[in-house]
């Protein structure tokens, strides 16, 4: 017997109807904000539905209300409140993983970002490559002109190696090039960094 009756009759459930729309589960009452009277209670001003139960803290539910209902998936029992509640979980670890992954790349700069949406977009990065390798064996000269950029990429820079020979007498350093004192002078700091075994 339910608090309140004294006549030994059990209470009616409590189920609470809005004309036009299914009936509420047992318990489950609208938000005192929501406009009974309009035709669509779930209506916001910006056009989406959302639910008129009531959350356990006591203000409105915040998720959409499912088709043809003023409430949502939980409120109409077709969700389980622990489901729910690991499905609410798994949506946020999964937005703190976006914005930590992109507070990562930010973090090592533009060429981090720009690696980062080259190798998720690898697929067209293949079909642009393969269109120019294309077009530049038929005599495309774009294509020819743009294809370099690509093999740089994918290979490297060829590094071209040059040796200075250094000078050794007073007349080779007056006609030496800078190029070849600087190697000098590097030469000569090399060995002073070196201890003489001599003098320990």
């Amino acid at each position: 017997m339910l608090p309140g009756r004294t006549d030994g009759l059990e209470a009616e459930p409590l189920v609470f109807e809005i004309g036009g729309w299914p009936a509420f589960p047992e318990g489950v009452l609208p938000h005192d904000s929501v406009d009974l009277d309009a035709e669509d209670p779930s209506s916001l001003d910006s056009g989406k539905r959302q639910c008129v139960g009531i959350r356990a803290d006591g203000e409105r539910c915040r998720a959409t209300a499912v088709s043809a209902h003023l409430l949502c998936s939980l409120h109409t029992g077709r969700l389980d409140a622990a489901e729910g509640g690991r499905a609410v979980a798994e949506k946020r670890r999964k937005a703190k993983e976006r914005a930590e992954e992109e507070l990562g790349r930010r973090s090592l700069g533009t060429r981090a970002t720009i690696a980062f949406v080259l190798h998720r977009e690898h697929r067209k990065l293949e079909l642009i490559v393969e269109d120019l390798l294309e077009r530049a064996s038929k005599g495309d000269a774009k294509a020819q002109a743009l294809l370099p950029a690509y093999l740089n990429q994918a290979l490297g820079l060829p590094q071209e190696r040059v040796e200075h020979s250094l000078p050794g007498t007073a007349g080779e350093v007056a006609q030496a090039s800078t190029a070849s004192l600087a190697a000098l002078v590097e030469q000569r700091r090399r060995l002073r960094a070196v201890p003489d075994e001599s003098t320990g």
